[in-house]
């Protein structure tokens, strides 16, 4: 049998048969329309925000299949993700000249939407400073960050790393749990597992595990088998703030 296809077919005929060769979205099971870059493009500086000379970074990014829902649908959490990340990060130069070359204008951009929504959640602090041998009191800001909107920003870079680790074959299976050592608690106290996740990061080190990323000084990421089953992801940004991804179970500790 022969069909003859009209010449205003043959393009929806095409696109049709381009669907179903497409991959799956990282996140959910509706097909792939686009690439999502994981972390967010945001969190990677244009180079006019960076010192002549700079390397580009935005070159050689990790992109995965996304439908459009899970790409472009959370761009505000991913600023405001990217953004909590740059003022949380110690002694990186580079995060601090991110933060006045770009994040100060994104701060104060629509009437300073961002900005007002991160400072209104702000307290005026004192915080002891090591100066030579004598702490000294210092005024700084303790800014109660929206975790939930954070954490799963996160999840969504760990989701999209195990499909890309997977070349698009595998997706991470079920729910994960984020875990920080970096973030304390309302009373400014550490959090109850910092100590164990602190040595979790060491052990990944300590295990000669990879580091992952075109661009370490921004972030990188490690992956990690659990000796009974499920994976462990460790991501880092600006060489100090940490994110564990694990599976969601009763026993979800870093056993390795």
């Amino acid at each position: 049998m022969v069909i003859i296809f009209r010449c205003t077919t043959l393009p929806i005929f095409f696109k049709l048969v381009l669907n179903c060769m497409k991959h799956i979205c990282y996140y959910c099971n509706e097909i792939a329309t686009t690439k999502e870059h994981t972390p967010p493009k945001c969190f990677f500086p244009k180079k006019k925000d960076l010192p002549s000379g700079s390397p580009d970074y935005r070159k050689n990014l990790i992109t995965v299949p996304s439908c459009e829902k899970h790409n472009t649908g959370r761009s505000k959490d991913d600023e405001y993700t990217a953004v909590s990340i740059i003022m949380h990060s110690d002694n990186s130069d580079l995060a601090f000249s991110l933060l006045m070359s770009k994040w100060i204008d994104v701060l104060v951009r629509q009437n300073a939407s961002l900005g007002k929504l991160i400072f209104s959640r702000s307290t005026p602090v004192l915080v002891p400073y090591l100066h030579g041998d004598l702490l000294i009191p210092g005024k700084t800001l303790a800014i109660a960050y929206e975790r939930e909107r954070i954490d799963q920003v996160i999840k969504s870079i760990a989701y999209a790393l195990y499909y890309h680790e997977s070349n698009y074959k595998d997706k991470w299976k079920g729910e994960c749990i984020i875990k920080s050592p970096k973030f304390l608690m309302p009373d400014l106290s550490l959090n109850p597992e910092h100590d164990y996740l602190v040595r979790a990061s060491q052990a990944f080190n300590e295990l000669g595990l990879e580091k992952k990323g075109g661009h370490p000084n921004i972030f990188y990421y490690q992956i990690h088998k659990f000796k009974d089953k499920g994976w462990a992801i460790k991501m880092v940004f600006y060489q100090s703030i940490i994110f564990f991804a694990l599976p969601c179970s009763p026993a979800s500790k870093l056993i390795i």
